[in-house]
């Protein structure tokens, strides 16, 4: 097998633009008579530019294989995408616009926007949203707002509202609260805009006991409340918080980066 990487470590400079090019080649050859050696190749090309408090970025990419390969871990589908990414930095708000082009198949990347806000030091606003350019629809609008109190407290509302006419999709909540030395609150939830039901409400409540930890679990999912003492020599695990009715992990993530 024969590997080569190439990577500009000093990108080129025209201007306010620096250009970032990298090329990857691989090739193997597996023993079967009248294959062919199996060779793999990615390129990419990012240009940056950056002025006052706009960066845009736009990005090359191209990779294909030719050959034989035995192996599906080792097949590699070839790709060609060219994306565009307009950045807009300021205190306390980030904006991001991007879009681009699968030239492998001929359709547009969706146009995202997302704004990003540091409402104080302890609050957080999050807000995603794209609009599908191949059938002239716009995607839900996702919006996350966070609370982090340092280790006391932590809370996400993240909610999915459907701009197709739909109204709100879906609303999730998630809450750790330290009290104090000896009380610990957890809670998830979660609403179904479409069926109008609840479809996750569940408290974990942990209290020190010293050489003990006395937790209650009370579970709309799983129809349960539950009490439960554990000896903290012995390490025991704590309730199952956060399993839905069938072991799935409830997951509360809205999907916008943070």
């Amino acid at each position: 097998m024969f590997n080569w990487d190439a990577n500009t470590k000093n990108p080129i400079s025209l201007g306010s633009t620096q250009i970032f090019p990298t090329f990857a080649f691989r090739q193997t050859s597996y023993d079967e008579p009248g294959s062919p050696a199996y060779y793999y190749f990615n390129s990419t090309v990012n240009a940056q530019t950056k002025r006052g408090a706009c960066t845009n970025m736009i990005s090359y990419n191209k990779q294909d294989a030719h050959g034989y390969t035995p192996f599906s871990f080792d097949t590699i589908y070839p790709n060609e995408t060219v994306t565009d990414s307009l950045q807009f930095y300021t205190n306390p708000l980030r904006l991001y616009l991007t879009g681009g082009r699968d030239l492998q198949h001929g359709q547009w990347q969706d146009a995202t926007f997302r704004a990003d806000s540091q409402l104080s030091r302890d609050i957080a606003m999050h807000q995603l949203v794209a609009y599908d350019l191949n059938n002239h629809q716009w995607r839900d609008l996702v919006s996350q707002y966070n609370l982090l109190q340092t280790n006391h407290l932590i809370f996400n509302l993240g909610t999915r509202y459907s701009l197709s006419g739909q109204g709100l999709s879906t609303v999730m909540t998630e809450m750790d609260w330290v009290i104090s030395p000896k009380w610990r609150v957890q809670w998830i939830g979660a609403y179904d805009g479409f069926s109008r039901q609840v479809i996750a409400d569940e408290f974990l409540i942990v209290r020190d006991l010293h050489c003990w930890d006395a937790a209650l679990l009370v579970s709309h999912q799983q129809h349960l409340v539950y009490l439960y003492l554990r000896l903290k020599a012995m390490n025991m695990p704590l309730p199952l918080f956060g399993i839905g009715k069938a072991g799935q992990v409830l997951d509360t993530n809205m999907g916008t980066p943070n």
